[in-house]
């Protein structure tokens, strides 16, 4: 269907986005699968807690998220370049440090939000640990760092640009939050799985962060929230940061900040930060001046 040329295909031989983008899940979902299956092949586990799959030893869980990842580069290329047809610049992967840093920023804030708030009724304690083995800390952030670069490059690059390509911004964005949301909504280690609170959380990260991809041009702003939040809950979970109290699960999350109100109310106020910050279409590079078209 499609040659390896970089040229792009003239437009009337392009699937539409959404048969493209289905196309892209079921490549990833396939993959997901078929690694796990050889996974439990080599492996061999008797019997596998299907229901209970956190219980797997870590070493197999970082094992599969390795292959799981190492794949996204070999998928960015084929579908990007040999599928769809397009450059790499379209993908606005181009850096930038100052979308990073500000990034960073608006991740490190949203962070302070909702342990402060969740701090002063006591939902949460903070529980410091006798000891920061840099190692162990610098592959925490190294590890976000990589992670977030790549779901980045997949729903607010591929996917949102895919669709961005024949949907307006409001259809193309939510279309990318929804996705990213129903991808990881469906983690079996989640206690509030069932609840509405964790998808929506996702859903309003997904939208801010393909807001902030489409109005900023670039991916980097994105990928530093994205960062922040990952690192976050890495080093919480190793080290034990934070004790819950269970009065207040429906605020933090327990431990799983996305499933708490906080996190839902502090993505909505970055969201409108970055609408009130938003470039001025007066610029030759400024995106289009409408969220609405």
């Amino acid at each position: 269907m499609r040659s390896g040329s970089s040229a792009s295909p003239a437009p009337d031989s392009r699937w539409p986005s959404w048969g493209s983008l289905g196309l892209l899940v079921l490549l990833c979902l396939g993959w997901a699968v078929l690694w796990a299956a050889l996974l439990l092949l080599i492996l061999h586990p008797h019997p596998v807690p299907w229901s209970h799959l956190e219980t797997l030893p870590r070493a197999w869980q970082d094992l599969y998220t390795i292959g799981v990842y190492g794949a996204i580069p070999v998928v960015i290329r084929w579908f990007w370049r040999s599928w769809e047809g397009r450059t790499w610049g379209e993908l606005d992967l181009a850096f930038n440090r100052a979308a990073l840093l500000q990034g960073l920023q608006l991740g490190a804030g949203g962070v302070v939000f909702v342990f402060a708030i969740a701090s002063a009724p006591g939902w949460v304690r903070f529980h410091p640990p006798s000891a920061w083995p840099w190692i162990a800390t610098a592959q925490d952030v190294v590890a976000a760092l990589i992670m977030a670069w790549a779901e980045e490059v997949v729903f607010r690059g591929l996917a949102l640009k895919t669709l961005l390509r024949d949907q307006g911004p409001v259809t193309a964005v939510t279309g990318s939050a929804l996705l990213y949301a129903l991808a990881h909504f469906a983690r079996p280690n989640q206690d509030l799985v069932h609840s509405l609170v964790p998808f929506a959380g996702l859903f309003a990260t997904g939208l801010l962060f393909g807001y902030a991809a489409w109005s900023r041009r670039t991916l980097w702003l994105s990928i530093g929230m994205h960062a922040v939040w990952i690192g976050f809950i890495a080093l919480s979970s190793q080290y034990n940061l934070w004790d819950y109290a269970p009065a207040g699960f429906r605020w933090t999350g327990a431990g799983y900040p996305p499933s708490g109100w906080l996190t839902l109310i502090s993505m909505l106020l970055c969201g409108g930060w970055l609408w009130w910050r938003r470039p001025t279409p007066t610029a030759s590079a400024a995106p289009p001046a409408s969220w609405i078209a």
